[in-house]
């Protein structure tokens, strides 16, 4: 990739020194290896959301580990603004230019047969829908560029229609000129038409993943408009820059429908393949877990994120982003030294980042149906009362029982972990309110410095053998909080090896899960027959362990992504295209819960606290055109509300 950061021109001077670390235009157009060098660089730049991507910045070591997408909803404890990084705009301008410029230049090209230049135009193309559904999620219409302007020239913005229309074409072009590979192919180079395929690149099938969530999301935001009264403003009086009207939002979410559906019956218009995806079961078979058998289902739900490297048996990855440790220079992302708990973690430091809400520790179910943490129901922050305490026999029994997908998403309080038992509390709690015959508030924790309280808690007696008091703040994540994050963390590399730029994860971008519940929303929007969107629904639900589903709705098709997609940066682009935010958390109070120990009734107690508070407003479902490109574009214009 180093060698493709931009391409050169002649001057007759005697400056004119051919750099050796570039290739020129026919040196690029030589042969597939070359073209394939050109390619890694666009791919290179296409806006993933993964480990490296914090507080809007892509490809950037993650400061404290905070300001996820997970931070900008109701997954994780820290909150904050949704607010993407302005210099994403001109970044993935740049990347446009230089994806036109190769099919530019493989367009004019007699070097390959016309099969193998197909293929590869066809994947820039897939390349390029990559980018604009990144602008247009961002910040609604943009300015579509298809050709290399000889020199800057101001431009309007497209209507936010026009650049979903542009993804469409694209990806179906893709989808037309890309071959048909299974997931093995991930494992070694498949060659076709003289083109080599390998891991991390796309065929046909991830054109049609990505042609799904795009039109979904398109889709959604013309579906559920009503709760947007930009709407009206952004297609009324900004000539539709942003905004998706019913007509188009219903040929958005048949796309969607459609994509999905090809990818699970393996029909592509008229040729059926044979289905190349299935759901990862290695751990475990669909069925209803059982006290026995848990632990099997959560493992099967963590490995599903851990064997997605190069090499690894996977039916369910469609698309990865590799990290190689030992080929990428020893330089790869630091998602395990932020996300482990205190305790356990690295001697680099850090930790605790990305902690989970109650709201989405509650939003997992229990096997048996019984009410989930503390005593609520599935809906976000309604669990429990707060203020009030719980009494449990053991630590992790609020935790029992709930969907595998909890276990495998989190480490909860009192479970195992990487060799340990994972242990928090903030304190204790005494009905006589007295210490060595000072009176002191019920609840002591780790800002209390009085002498007798640390002569107290330093009493061994006073407590369970082994537990942990007092999880503390370190760099990041806060101390009140009862699970961590387990979901993409690597099980296997000991923990002294955890350094910054370490981890050797890869990161699953699309994934057949997604599929399938991409087509049961599609379905249900589209008014077809609830058993199709439910049949889908439920085949997630087997693999996870819990109890099929008699009946669909739309709130329970939004409930099981918001479990099934759990830190892997959907759910806050799902609050946005369903238009929820704005509804859902204005003055949205979020809670966490803390741990005590009883020391008059010998037991532990969860107290739900009230956390952070969160309100959006209808600005922001669209970050507004960067102020640098505003005052250099007289053509650009801001979004509505800015």
């Amino acid at each position: 990739m180093a060698l493709l950061t931009g391409l050169c021109s002649c001057r007759k001077n005697l400056l004119d020194v051919q750099p050796t670390n570039l290739l020129t235009t026919d040196q690029i157009v030589s042969s597939d290896a070359t073209i394939s060098a050109f390619m890694a660089s666009l791919y290179r730049d296409m806006p993933i959301e993964d480990f490296s991507f914090c507080k809007g910045v892509f490809w950037t070591f993650p400061d404290s580990g905070n300001q996820y997408t997970a931070d900008w909803s109701d997954e994780a404890a820290q909150q904050f603004a949704y607010s993407m990084n302005s210099g994403i705009y001109d970044i993935l301008y740049k990347a446009i230019r230089n994806v036109n410029s190769f099919i530019s230049l493989v367009t004019a090209t007699t070097n390959f047969p016309a099969a193998q230049q197909a293929q590869y135009i066809a994947e820039a193309k897939f390349v390029r829908a990559y980018y604009y559904f990144g602008l247009v999620k961002y910040y609604g219409g943009v300015p579509i560029v298809l050709n290399i302007p000889a020199t800057p020239v101001p431009l309007p913005r497209n209507k936010e229609v026009e650049v979903y229309n542009l993804i469409k074409t694209d990806l179906d072009a893709a989808v037309a000129g890309l071959p048909a590979l299974a997931p093995g192919y991930l494992s070694s180079n498949t060659t076709v038409n003289n083109v080599s395929y390998g891991y991390g690149r796309a065929n046909k099938w991830v054109a049609l993943a990505l042609e799904a969530r795009a039109m979904l999301h398109g889709g959604s935001i013309g579906m559920f408009a009503a709760n947007d009264p930009n709407y009206v403003l952004g297609i009324a009086t900004f000539n539709g820059i942003v905004g998706v009207d019913p007509t188009n939002a219903t040929i958005y979410m048949q796309a969607a429908y459609d994509a999905a559906n090809a990818i699970i019956t393996g029909k592509v218009g008229t040729v059926q393949y044979t289905p190349a995806f299935s759901l990862y079961q290695k751990y475990s078979s669909p069925g209803v877990a059982t006290p026995a058998n848990a632990a099997n289902f959560a493992q099967n739900f963590q490995y599903l994120f851990y064997d997605t490297k190069q090499g690894d048996s996977n039916s369910e990855s469609i698309f990865n982003k590799g990290y190689d440790y030992a080929t990428s220079k020893n330089y790869t992302h630091s998602e395990d030294l932020q996300v482990l708990p205190h305790g356990i973690e690295s001697a680099v430091g850090y930790g605790n980042a990305l902690m989970p809400t109650n709201d989405l520790q509650e939003k997992f179910e229990m096997i048996d149906g019984s009410s989930p943490l503390i005593g609520g129901t599935i809906l976000p922050g309604s669990g429990g009362v707060v203020g009030t305490q719980y009494h449990y026999a053991s630590m992790n029994a609020p935790f029992a029982g709930k969907d595998p997908r909890f276990n495998g998403t989190l480490v909860a309080n009192g479970s195992f972990f990487r060799g340990a038992t994972i242990t928090a509390q903030k304190g204790v709690i005494l009905a006589t309110k007295q210490i060595n015959g000072n009176n002191y508030s019920q609840f002591f924790d780790t800002k209390t410095t009085s002498t007798a309280y640390k002569t107290f808690q330093a009493d061994p007696s006073k407590f369970p053998a082994g537990d942990t008091y007092i999880v503390g703040t370190g760099n990041s994540g806060t101390g009140d909080q009862c699970a961590w994050l387990k979901k993409w963390t690597d099980p296997v590399t000991d923990i002294v090896l955890i350094r910054d730029y370490t981890s050797r994860t890869s990161w699953m971008d699309m994934r057949y899960g997604e599929v399938l519940l991409d087509a049961a929303e599609a379905s249900f929007e589209l008014g077809h027959a609830t058993s199709e969107s439910l049949g889908w629904v439920n085949q997630i639900r087997a693999r996870a362990g819990i109890p099929a589903l008699g009946t669909i709705s739309r709130a329970l098709i939004r409930h099981e992504r918001c479990v099934e997609f759990a830190y892997e940066n959907k759910t806050f682009w799902d609050y946005i295209r369903w238009r929820a935010f704005s509804t859902d958390f204005t003055a949205r109070v979020e809670y966490n819960l803390d741990c005590y120990w009883d020391i008059d009734t010998s037991d532990y107690v969860y107290i739900k606290v009230a956390g952070s508070t969160r309100t959006y407003t209808y600005k922001s479902y669209y970050n507004d055109i960067p102020g640098g490109d505003l005052s250099t574009d007289a053509l650009l214009v801001h979004n509505p509300g800015y």
